[in-house]
């Protein structure tokens, strides 16, 4: 077993509800392969398909509240960030909203990169940008029409880009133009995400999305696309 995390190094959007609603970025993580529950709390195990797990997360209480875990510059995490990446550019997004739209993903799986995350339940959020309600249903419909798995990396990565074209004009329009790694993140997680790490960190987004935005920069500024 690996080393034992302190509680502010991993973060899910559902901290500060009950476990047994912690649902999304758990779930998430238990079906990418890099969790799995035991008696003694959340258990983070190393596998070759689960790089990013280093060690052990033990839940002591029912209300839960974790910092984010820095970005997994290795493995499957890493694979995965550099298609994304790859294919947002040659689309004609700039490197920086690139790295910006990535933190973002980083948030949303947990540093996993895994386009299978889902939190379960009647009405889940699933896949790289945590697709919910109507927009799920939408981009599972749009798999079902290519008929390919709507856990395909390459197809949820072209189905992005996609929605944001079609649905966002605006966010794309910046993407493919702002130089700014920062304003890419911001940008894209007001006009695209709309996430609760405003209401529930006192430097709204800054950690959760932007500094991971940030460290995915420097990985791929230089990258051959």
């Amino acid at each position: 077993m690996g080393r034992r995390l302190g509680v502010g190094e991993l973060e899910w959007r559902c901290a500060r509800t009950r476990l047994s609603s912690m649902n999304k970025h758990l779930a998430s993580l238990v079906v990418a392969g890099i969790v799995s529950v035991s008696g003694v709390g959340l258990v983070v195990t190393p596998s070759a398909s689960a790089s990013s797990a280093t060690g052990t997360l033990a839940v002591k209480s029912a209300v839960v509240s974790c910092k984010p875990a820095p970005i997994v510059n290795s493995g499957v995490p890493r694979r995965n960030a550099q298609s994304v990446f790859t294919y947002l550019v040659r689309q004609g997004a700039t490197r920086q909203a690139a790295a910006g739209v990535l933190g973002n993903l980083n948030r949303e799986t947990c540093g996993s990169f895994s386009p299978s995350v889902s939190s379960g339940g009647a009405m889940p959020s699933v896949g790289l940008v945590g697709w919910t309600n109507s927009r799920r249903v939408a981009m599972q419909s749009q798999a079902r029409r290519e008929r390919v798995a709507w856990t395909d990396l390459q197809f949820q990565t072209r189905y992005l880009v996609s929605e944001l074209k079609s649905n966002f004009p605006r966010t794309w329009s910046m993407l493919k133009s702002t130089k700014s790694v920062d304003v890419a993140a911001r940008t894209f997680h007001d006009q695209f995400e709309f996430s609760n790490d405003y209401a529930m960190y006192r430097d709204g987004i800054t950690t959760t999305r932007v500094v991971p935005a940030r460290a995915w920069y420097a990985v791929f500024a230089n990258l051959r696309v």
